[in-house]
């Protein structure tokens, strides 16, 4: 983990950068003033986190790259310029900023940036596929290694990935709209785009008449509904991560893949639970995640 110091320093001395895409800068400015408002009053509860480095703006000065908290830096600017209408603080009291200096690599630094923005709670599964595909293609790492560095599942990486490469704009905007879950994004997105479409009205309808659409009654659906041709050609494998099939298929190498009635997989279900609450074990609790992963009870492990 790389060494953090608290300083302050010239908000002037801080630089963005100039590499913001027009999708993040959206992001940015979506509520912007609301959350201005709420530094000018309370203060910056969170120092900006910077890296130094860069030009100097002046003779003897170093500017420091931003490298966490840009929504904060533009509110703080949006103060700094007195933008805000009935604004209490003074813009000069904006002239000096709560930083924290960081010093490591830049992929370090970059994994840092990615969990924090992952960690917004209104960011969609599509904007974080996004972040994730960017930060891969950077520092060509695989989705295994991006899971380690971001602490989340593998499932979890792949599955966001998934939607991205796959799923048409209507699946997209239902999903940012939460019409439906990643989950059932992903079951959808295995359709040719032409079906997705359809697929998403037929949702959107029952939806509005107060339905609730299982995941496992979507995929059975979908299982009925496509002939086995045209489910092959789908290319529903690449929707997973090749590399945990053949993991999976060497470790149950010659045993034959048989699900169990409702009744006993529930029964399965109870005993884990029933452990994990005699014993907090963090096995049972992945064991009990997983089952769930696998029963349609919840969208990610």
């Amino acid at each position: 983990m790389p060494k953090q110091i608290r300083s302050f320093i010239a908000f002037s001395d801080i630089d963005p950068g100039d590499n913001i895409s027009d999708q993040a800068m959206r992001r940015i400015n979506d509520g912007l003033e609301e959350f201005a408002r709420s530094i000018d009053t309370n203060g910056l509860l969170n120092p900006l986190v910077v890296q130094e480095g860069g030009p100097s703006k002046s003779e003897g000065k170093r500017r420091c790259k931003l490298r966490i908290g840009f929504r904060r830096y533009f509110a703080i600017k949006m103060l700094r310029e007195g933008a805000l209408k009935g604004q209490k603080s003074t813009p000069a009291s904006w002239a000096q900023v709560e930083v924290k200096f960081i010093k490591g690599n830049e992929q370090e630094n970059d994994a840092k940036n990615l969990v924090e923005n992952l960690h917004r709670k209104n960011l969609d599964p599509l904007e974080e596929a996004m972040a994730m595909q960017a930060y891969m293609d950077k520092h060509d790492v695989t989705q295994a290694q991006l899971a380690r560095e971001i602490a989340k599942s593998e499932p979890y990486v792949s599955q966001r990935l998934a939607l991205m490469r796959s799923a048409h704009e209507e699946v997209r905007t239902a999903l940012i709209e939460g019409v439906i879950s990643a989950t059932h994004a992903r079951e959808i997105a295995a359709l040719p785009k032409e079906r997705q479409v359809k697929m998403v009205e037929e949702i959107r309808a029952k939806v509005a008449k107060g339905q609730k659409i299982a995941v496992v009654d979507l995929r059975d659906e979908i299982a009925a509904k496509t002939p086995k041709s045209e489910r092959k050609k789908t290319g529903r494998r690449s929707n997973v991560d090749q590399e945990k099939v053949s993991t999976a298929r060497e470790a149950y190498e010659g045993k034959k893949i048989a699900l169990r009635p409702r009744p006993q997989l529930l029964e399965g279900l109870g005993t884990l639970v029933q452990r994990d609450n005699r014993n907090s074990s963090d096995v049972t609790s992945h064991k009990i995640q997983a089952l769930e992963w696998a029963l349609g009870l919840r969208d990610s492990l």
